[in-house]
């Protein structure tokens, strides 16, 4: 559990296959990109039952599909229920919660170290939340930059995120997605058009660009390699679901409810009615 270690997919070194692993420690935020239908949640829910079968709990936000879609991530990986810190959410509301959650176990661990396990906070179809965000934001506010800093500063206590996403290039998302990029150093980038790509990955050169375009389902780009990654099966899953069975449980702390100063009068005529009830 100090440094869980998983498969990435498979790409090919002198014309053998040869696997791309990410260390949890080397892991400060994955993004992963891509297209409908371009493999992105084949590759989640790959990537998920690795991740609990070594011991990494899991925080799942996972707004239903805009495709159509009925299979949702959470659906896909529901046989690692053992694994999850907090129940799947699927609405904004409910992700907001659930980051207030996260919020809270961040402070907790600042002050008890030993409470240091590995915790992943996963956002599918995030780009519909960074739009309530947007939707929602108060005068002054920027909500979608401090939700990046937040991700930033739960690393700090062995908190990762990872968050997936369709299209990027249009209207609010653009900004956003300049805001949020800093906070992923890994990038796994499934079947994007042109424009998408640059805006998740930055400045890339042509033929990456077309080559990404062209990517088929199941395979991504990745740190400068393209990899395939495998599909989850029958067999991996029963593997996770034995693994987890060894690892302990750890219950979430309830945020405390924000408490209203009253002023002396106040506080007076509060208690008299309360007095008065009983």
């Amino acid at each position: 559990m100090d440094n869980p270690t998983i498969l990435l997919g498979l790409t090919r070194y002198n014309n053998k296959p040869k696997g791309v692993i990410l260390h949890w420690k080397d892991n400060n935020g994955l993004l992963i990109a891509g297209q409908s239908g371009s493999g992105k949640s084949q590759t989640a829910s790959f990537l998920l039952n690795q991740y609990a079968a070594f011991g990494v709990k899991l925080a799942l936000c996972d707004y239903d599909s805009p495709d159509g879609n009925d299979e949702t991530l959470s659906s896909r990986v529901s046989h690692l229920s053992d694994a999850f810190f907090l129940p799947p959410v699927k609405t904004s509301e409910d992700i907001q919660r659930t980051l207030t959650a996260i919020d809270a176990e961040y402070r907790l661990r600042l002050s008890n170290p030993d409470r240091n396990f590995p915790l992943l906070l996963v956002i599918d179809e995030v780009s519909a939340f960074l739009s309530y965000l947007s939707d929602n934001k108060k005068r002054g506010e920027d909500p979608i930059k401090t939700f990046a800093q937040n991700l930033l500063q739960v690393r700090k206590v062995n908190i990762r995120t990872m968050i997936i996403g369709q299209e990027w290039s249009s209207g609010f998302a653009t900004t956003a997605m300049r805001q949020i990029r800093s906070a992923f150093g890994k990038k796994l980038v499934h079947r994007l058009d042109r424009a998408n790509v640059n805006l998740v990955m930055g400045s890339v050169e042509a033929d990456t660009q077309r080559k990404i375009s062209n990517l088929k389902t199941g395979q991504a780009f990745y740190s400068d390699r393209y990899i395939a990654v495998p599909m989850l099966t029958d067999e991996m899953k029963q593997w996770a679901i034995a693994r987890m069975k060894q690892y302990p449980t750890y219950a979430p702390i309830t945020p405390e409810p924000i408490q209203t100063k009253l002023y002396r009068n106040e506080t007076y005529l509060h208690d008299l009615g309360t007095f008065n009830a009983t």
